[in-house]
């Protein structure tokens, strides 16, 4: 039912045994990726590598030094998650945000990320060195180019709607590659946003099989160079979504508009042809 996380997103997994330890069945995750901000909270692709994590839990996230409280909202009709799940959370956060790469866990559990790693052992779960390099790991220097790759006239012209100019978010460092966004409100009433987020690596092999960690259903689009597919089955969380690997990127192409929306497939299918990037 669900696939093993490829390195790629999950650099930090390991092979090993478990160690008993006092909070051992507790619940801990780790952020793949940022989807986008929403009125309720931030919407991130969660991975639970151990445990289970329920609607409505309070729960901390871990990121070096940074700890964030956070509300952790699950789609309607699902009350809990568990160990290997992968899917599309929104998390409503308290003095801060969360970033790709965190650890997260039940409010109170863990006093400390390394905590969180001891407890969470390696077997298939987290790697104590891998851990550490990520809190050592320098920031990178990415361009707004790159970050926001596309000018609103592009947009415009390519999605048949208006879009102010980007706005990037912050970047990610990890090690052996970098993530990053940017988001595109959309301009008048009724039009909804655009967001494109991108991981960056080093290696292009750190990309492969990074399709097989998307949740909901994939719709491959034939021939297409860039291995593209079309993200839908998320329930209310669907949006018109591109997902493609290129020069060692992976890209998520994503517009806030449901699949009752009548521009819904149209938008799909603007999106498939839209200019690749990098």
């Amino acid at each position: 039912m669900i696939r093993p996380i490829p390195a790629l997103l999950l650099w930090f997994l390991a092979v090993g045994g478990v160690q008993a330890s006092p909070a051992q069945d507790a619940g801990i995750g780790r952020i793949i990726s940022i989807r986008r901000t929403t009125g309720t909270g931030t919407e991130v692709e969660l991975h639970v590598v151990k445990g289970a994590l329920y609607n409505g839990s309070d729960v901390e996230l871990f990121s070096g030094k940074s700890t964030v409280t956070a509300t952790l909202r699950l789609s309607s009709g699902i009350d809990m998650l568990l160990e290997g799940d992968k899917v599309v959370v929104v998390l409503t956060t308290t003095g801060g945000r969360p970033i790709a790469g965190a650890l997260l866990a039940e409010r109170g559990k863990f006093p400390s990320e390394a905590a969180i790693v001891k407890a969470a052992g390696t077997i298939g779960t987290l790697n104590t060195a891998a851990s550490a390099q990520a809190v050592a790991t320098p920031p990178r220097t990415v361009s707004a180019e790159r970050i926001c790759p596309f000018s609103s006239t592009e947009l415009s012209r390519a999605l048949g709607l208006q879009f102010a100019t980007g706005k990037p978010g912050a970047v990610n460092s990890m090690p052996g590659g970098a993530s990053f966004d940017c988001r595109y409100a959309g301009v008048g009433a009724g039009t909804p946003s655009l967001s494109v987020d991108q991981i960056m690596m080093d290696d292009p092999a750190q990309t492969r099989g990074y399709l097989n960690t998307l949740a909901g259903t994939l719709r491959k689009i034939p021939g297409d160079a860039d291995g593209a597919v079309l993200q839908e089955g998320q329930r209310e969380l669907t949006g018109a979504t591109l997902h493609y690997v290129r020069r060692a990127t992976i890209v998520q192409l994503r517009v806030t508009v449901r699949p009752s929306d009548a521009r819904f497939a149209d938008l799909q299918q603007r999106l498939v042809r839209l200019r690749r990037v990098p």
